[in-house]
C-alpha cells in the first residue's frame, strides 16, 4: 500500500464532488474528516476515542475541532471515565 496525500485526496474529492455537483465549498478534504468525526459521536462512538482516532492530546481540542453542540458534547462526554 502506497502513502496518499492530502493533496492528492482534496484533488480526487473535488473532481467527484464536481461531477456529483456539490459545491466547491464543501468539496474540501477538512468537511470530509469532520464529518467523519461527527458521524462517529452520532453513531455512539466515544469522544476519547474520537480523540485518539484524531490523535488529539486533550478532549478539548476534539470538542471544539468538531464543534460539538453542548448537547451532544455532554453526551459524548458521559461514558468517559476521568
Amino acid at each position: 500500500m502506497f502513502p496518499i496525500s492530502r493533496i492528492q485526496v482534496g484533488r480526487v474529492m473535488k473532481k467527484y464532488c464536481r461531477l456529483a455537483g456539490i459545491p466547491e465549498h464543501k468539496s474540501h478534504h477538512h468537511v470530509l474528516k469532520h464529518s467523519t468525526y461527527m458521524n462517529l459521536l452520532a453513531v455512539g462512538a466515544q469522544i476519547n476515542e474520537v480523540q485518539k482516532f484524531r490523535g488529539h492530546k486533550s478532549l478539548n481540542s476534539t470538542a471544539q475541532y468538531l464543534k460539538v453542540s453542548h448537547e451532544r458534547a455532554c453526551r459524548a462526554f458521559a461514558g468517559v471515565a476521568l
